[in-house]
């Protein structure tokens, strides 16, 4: 599980100013442990309805049949085993972790998808089309993660693939 804070920020548009949603103020990586739950019995009565969430529970001839490892028989009682997760603290992301999401993050980035800036990002369906060669877009990969960090750079390689057929990958590295 991972919770992002967002905060409301005021952009420019072509229209004016509009408030919208920022993400990715902090990550926040809640810690959590699975403990026994209590919530699900009330007054010592389940629902039928409940107990279906947890076990394979049918009625025939009138008799109840459950089907589940959660739920046991002994000394004349029905016994439930209900785990929830609760969160016992929080970590947030490391500003190195946050560098190297943000590096990824700008080398995918489709061009023209910011209406107010169409030249920023990457080429990537132009090179799919044939309408932009591949040393292009390895410039512009290197420029997009070169905006994020100076402490990041980016090593390209190509990988032969099972049918034979060679393949530009890269890989982001921290330098220094």
């Amino acid at each position: 599980m991972d919770v992002k804070v967002y905060q409301k920020e005021e952009v420019y548009q072509p229209s004016g100013t509009a408030e919208v949603l920022t993400p990715d103020v902090i990550d926040i990586i809640p810690v959590t442990v699975e403990v026994l739950s209590t919530s699900d019995i009330r007054n010592n009565v389940w629902s039928l309805e409940k107990l279906k969430r947890i076990a394979d529970v049918k009625v025939e001839d009138g008799k109840l049949i459950i089907n589940s490892d959660k739920v046991r028989y002994e000394n004349g009682n029905l016994y439930v085993t209900i785990m929830d997760t609760k969160v016992i603290s929080c970590e947030t992301v490391t500003d190195k972790e946050l560098t190297k999401q943000q590096c990824a993050m700008a080398t995918i980035f489709q061009r023209g998808l910011d209406p107010l800036d169409l030249e920023d990002g990457i080429q990537w369906s132009e090179v799919l089309l044939g309408e932009t060669n591949v040393l292009q877009l390895m410039e512009q990969i290197t420029q997009a993660v070169g905006k994020v960090s100076p402490h990041v750079s980016v090593e390209f390689s190509t990988v032969k693939t099972d049918s034979g057929a060679e393949v530009l990958s890269y890989a982001i590295k921290e330098v220094g």
